[in-house]
């Protein structure tokens, strides 16, 4: 088996192993570090950047450079990232809150919740369904 083949076959096995554990973890975790997920929740986000900004847009950009098109690929490039952009931002405005009043309502005990919780801490639910959406998109 070629080096190359077996090298990127050894990473998707760690990247689906990875997955498996961090299932795990959210399954049958007794307790949920709040700090620990928004910082990891935010590493993720800079992850994505970082990879979109250094790897995914030159690519693009040389793909649609080479293509034969006439329009320039970085132009291209920067403004089809834009669209994005503005997209998210029009799915935003257009898909209404979600309604849940115990997400909101410190006096309302969720599932599996002891003692007090704060409504920053309830909002993180809320954040991470925007993540999981635009991941989806």
């Amino acid at each position: 088996m070629d080096t190359a083949v077996a090298f990127a076959f050894l990473v998707t096995l760690g990247a689906g192993l990875a997955t498996a554990v961090g299932a795990g973890v959210g399954l049958f975790a007794k307790h949920t570090n709040r700090q620990f997920l928004a910082i990891a929740l935010g590493f993720s986000a800079g992850v994505m950047i970082y990879v979109s900004f250094v790897e995914i847009l030159p690519k693009a950009s040389d793909y649609i450079h080479t293509s034969g098109t006439d329009i320039q690929g970085s132009l291209l490039t920067a403004g089809s990232f834009l669209a994005g952009l503005a997209g998210m931002a029009l799915m935003y405005r257009l898909i209404p809150d979600l309604e849940h009043p115990e997400l909101t309502d410190p006096s309302t005990k969720l599932p599996g919740e002891e003692g007090p919780v704060l409504v920053a801490d309830r909002l993180l639910f809320r954040a991470g369904l925007g993540v999981a959406l635009a991941i989806t998109l």
